[in-house]
């Protein structure tokens, strides 16, 4: 049983906890959080960083043009970015990484529950 309850939505669950601790650097500036999470809760954030965020250990794709995390709109130039460490229950550490244009910060900061006086 869990002792705390997801912090996605605040609902108490059975099972073990999967934790997530995201950042968004900006500069020199950076945000974090720990998020402890359901099963439910913890595949719907692995599905969003599949779709808009690459594994930080995959080979990067030159022809690729790099999309911001929260618009999908190109990024250049930028000096803001999502990092996510995922631990799931018995799997290995997994780690993301997508670019941000800096007036996407604050969104993706509500999107991964980042306080925003924080980010």
């Amino acid at each position: 049983m869990a002792l705390y309850p997801c912090d996605a939505s605040g609902h108490r669950y059975q099972g073990p906890q999967r934790t997530m601790y995201p950042a968004i650097m900006s500069g020199a500036l950076a945000s974090r959080r720990k998020l402890r999470l359901c099963e439910y809760h913890f595949d719907a954030f692995v599905e969003q960083l599949n779709i808009h965020a690459s594994e930080a250990s995959a080979v990067p794709d030159d022809k690729l043009t790099p999309l911001c995390y929260l618009c999908a709109q190109t990024v250049g130039g930028t000096s803001s970015a999502l990092y996510v460490t995922c631990y799931d229950q018995g799997a290995e550490r997994q780690d993301w990484y997508a670019p941000l244009h800096d007036n996407c910060v604050t969104g993706a900061a509500a999107d991964w529950l980042i306080e925003p006086e924080t980010a």
